[in-house]
Formats: C-alpha cells, sequence, structure tokens
C-alpha cells in the first residue's frame, strides 16, 4: 500500500526509521532530502513497532491493536 511505501522509504541506511523526515524540498548543501531522514533520532525504536504493527494490520486487512472498548463505545 502507499502508507507502506511511504513508512519504509523514510528509511535510512540500513532500514533505520527516524524520529522526523524532511517533508520540503531538498536542499543539497543541507542534505535534506524530500521523505528521508532530517537529522533527528534514529533508531526510533517505537517506529519500528509501528512499523510491526502495519505490517500485521495491512496482513490481517484490520487495525491490529484497537482497543475493543474503544470501539464498543466511539464508532
Amino acid at each position: 500500500t502507499q502508507l507502506l511505501e511511504t513508512f519504509e522509504r523514510s528509511a535510512g541506511v540500513g532500514g533505520l526509521l527516524p524520529e522526523q523526515v524532511w517533508d520540503r524540498p531538498d536542499i543539497p548543501d543541507r542534505e535534506l532530502w524530500l521523505g528521508k531522514p532530517s537529522g533527528s533520532a534514529m533508531p526510533l525504536v517505537w517506529a519500528h513497532a509501528e512499523h510491526i504493527k502495519l505490517l500485521r494490520s495491512l496482513r490481517d486487512g484490520a487495525v491490529f491493536d484497537l482497543p475493543p472498548q474503544g470501539v464498543e463505545r466511539y464508532i
């Protein structure tokens, strides 16, 4: 899916996921590239966990970690 492709394209060298991704036009002299890590914390461990949860949700066709209490109350 587009979400998964975007998520995975934002990874840095070695597949590490960053805290922040540059979302503006490229600025080569500052090494800032659209859709790439912007120099923030990397790896960001919870981002890797979100990647795994996204893969599971796509495979299952449903949100993997959606608490049933919230669904019952708000949806």
